[in-house]
């Protein structure tokens, strides 16, 4: 009897400490991650450029993460990303096998104390950002608008996601500073629904639409010319569009100034890569890691080359910093910027 007491006592503590030793995190990434799928949430529907950079980082990063689970990407758009950021933070799992995808700018929402932004932007785990971009106000060459200044003139119809996008389309600061007069359709789920829109006629144009995804996806539109390049959503003039204007430029007013440069500086991770908050340690630097070794990779270059994407990379810590930097502006600053974004 006493041998028996001893045993099942031995084998309690036994079970016991593996219990706790999962508990710690004993289990190394690679045991982790073997024969595992991380989902890679896409926050646009297909055919877009965030779709199409995820879509390729997605057939390279496994590779590189140890254990090399599978990437399957998941398109769930809504509310111009915002549906999948809210997702990413308050639903998935936080254990390293989730990771999205969103536009830049949801990033600052929570700053802002923007409607439907339900996250704290400081606490996402931030992976890497595939390039740097400058957003673009665009029209369709049939629908008469030329530059800026027409926009002044007579109203301009544009297409967004919805709530998600209002940073990204910058209206109601391109509103409050320019005084163009702009009317916004919602609804759309991807930048390739918008871009139909545009040729059907539905629309005018876009603001807000990546410069790298007009060259990647609709290069046929800067062959035949059949759009104008309005506006550079940035803070800084671009080499291949000397002749397009700086929103900030344009703008006079020196605490605008500040403020659109706190509301700009989002182009610096055009394209994130994130997941929820409190992934454990060791998976979060593996997967930067990884990120970054396939930023490098031969074959992800080639690959990203014949796409015709540019790659810019940012890594996770980095782009990590730039967002509590963000949330460090002084309060007078980001109070203007909020007034700016406001209708």
């Amino acid at each position: 009897m006493t041998m028996r007491r001893t045993i099942a006592l031995c084998s309690a503590l036994l079970a016991g400490s593996s219990a706790w030793s999962q508990a710690l995190g004993s289990e190394n990434v690679e045991e982790f991650y073997r024969g595992k799928e991380i989902r890679l949430i896409i926050g646009e529907g297909p055919g877009g450029g965030y779709d199409t950079y995820a879509r390729l980082l997605g057939n390279h990063l496994g590779k590189f993460i140890p254990g090399s689970p599978r990437i399957v990407p998941q398109n769930m758009p809504g509310a111009g990303t915002l549906r999948a950021t809210n997702h990413i933070y308050a639903v998935a799992n936080r254990d390293g096998t989730v990771l999205a995808t969103a536009q830049r700018f949801v990033f600052i929402m929570s700053l802002l104390e923007l409607a439907g932004a339900q996250f704290d932007s400081t606490k996402f785990s931030y992976v890497g950002s595939m390039s740097e971009d400058v957003g673009t106000c665009i029209a369709w060459r049939e629908a008469g608008f030329q530059s800026i200044e027409d926009i002044k003139q007579r109203q301009f119809t544009i297409g967004t996601g919805g709530a998600g996008s209002q940073l990204t389309t910058f209206a109601a600061a391109l509103s409050n500073t320019l005084g163009v007069k702009l009317k916004v359709i919602n609804g759309y789920q991807s930048g390739h629904d918008m871009n139909l829109a545009m040729e059907r006629r539905e629309i005018d144009g876009r603001c807000g639409v990546s410069y790298s995804s007009i060259k990647t996806l609709t290069a046929d539109w800067l062959a035949k010319d059949k759009i104008a390049i309005l506006l550079l959503l940035g803070i800084e003039p671009q080499s291949a569009l000397p002749k397009v204007p700086v929103f900030v430029d344009l703008v006079k007013d020196e605490k605008d100034k500040l403020a659109l440069e706190v509301l700009m500086t989002p182009t610096k991770i055009a394209r994130p890569f994130f997941g929820p908050p409190a992934i454990p340690g060791d998976r979060l630097e593996a997967l930067r890691k990884a990120f970054d070794q396939t930023m490098e990779d031969e074959s992800f270059r080639n690959d990203a080359r014949s796409r015709n994407v540019e790659i810019i990379p940012l890594g996770g810590q980095k782009m990590e910093d730039l967002v509590k930097r963000l949330n460090d502006m002084p309060p007078a600053v980001v109070a203007r910027a909020k007034e700016l974004v406001t209708d």
